[in-house]
């Protein structure tokens, strides 16, 4: 049964409740903790709910169904990827240790989430998802190349330098 109250203030974007309610991050954390743990298809809302410590209509204050939820939980995690790279590349240091942060950063965030390439496998990526996936990583790839190309201006090969970044 569909919460229409619920359904009109996430439809309308309603801020101010979101707001009042302030549980966005709660939410999102109890969501990819789950996730993690028990994949996409074992979830349920319920679950998240509970997790989260908030009735389980708070959670469509902020998500339609568990297929956003996921999304929002996918995101979060490539983002938080992209913010910690970019300041990394914002620093002024040398670019040695500038390249050993970007390693240092890129080896801990997988081992802190390796359980969650199992998870996005399971699940299964939508178009959307995958599009989405696939603008974040050119994002970082692009970040990358520009700033390997500050250092290395006589390197010419814009095709090299973005294939030293898969490595």
């Amino acid at each position: 049964m569909t919460n229409h109250s619920s359904l009109a203030i996430r439809e309308k974007g309603c801020d101010r409740v979101k707001r009042e309610y302030g549980k966005g991050d709660q939410i999102l954390t109890a969501a990819y903790n789950i996730f993690g743990e028990r994949g996409f298809h074992l979830t349920k809302m319920e679950d998240v709910a509970k997790e989260a410590n908030v009735p389980k209509g708070t959670l469509y204050l902020y998500y339609a169904n568990k297929e956003e939820m996921f999304r929002a939980v996918v995101e979060k995690i490539f983002t938080d990827y992209i913010q910690a790279f970019e300041r990394i590349l914002s620093r002024d240091i040398p670019l040695k240790e500038k390249l050993t942060d970007l390693v240092c950063h890129h080896l801990t965030f997988i081992r802190d989430r390796r359980h969650f390439a199992s998870v996005l496998r399971e699940a299964g990526l939508t178009d959307e998802l995958r599009t989405l996936c696939g603008d974040l990583v050119g994002r970082v790839q692009a970040q990358f190349v520009a700033s390997i190309r500050q250092y290395l201006p006589r390197e010419s090969s814009e095709h090299r330098v973005s294939l030293s970044f898969l490595c």
